[in-house]
């Protein structure tokens, strides 16, 4: 992915995540999906239920990845929102936005 489109997505979902925020939500965990540097297409995860329906539902978001055949994606969430859906133990105290590139060779958080 050219630096030039990956900092523009950043700068986008960093500030989505602010305006969430501030009206008192969550953005939905997103998966954008990339081939040969051009994106794709994105899905963002399911309204998912606590536990084993959220494990799966984000373990689903990859065949989205698969069918795109996608050789790079882009994956962004909420640490807390996620922690809690997975019945995980909180990491810190307030949000965590997270976002996450990764090709099959080289990954970067």
């Amino acid at each position: 992915m050219d630096e030039r489109v990956w900092r523009a997505m950043v700068t986008a979902i960093m500030e989505g995540h602010v305006e969430a925020l501030r009206l008192g939500m969550v953005m939905r965990p997103t998966l954008n999906a990339f081939v040969d540097g051009n994106l794709v297409g994105y899905i963002q995860l399911r309204p998912v239920y606590r536990g084993e329906d959220a494990h799966l539902g984000i373990a689903k978001m990859s065949d989205f990845a698969a069918a795109a055949r996608a050789d790079e994606i882009m994956v962004a969430w909420e640490t807390q929102d996620i922690a809690g859906a997975c019945d995980l133990p909180a990491r810190h105290a307030g949000s965590g936005l997270n976002i996450v590139w990764a090709t099959a060779d080289q990954q970067i958080l």
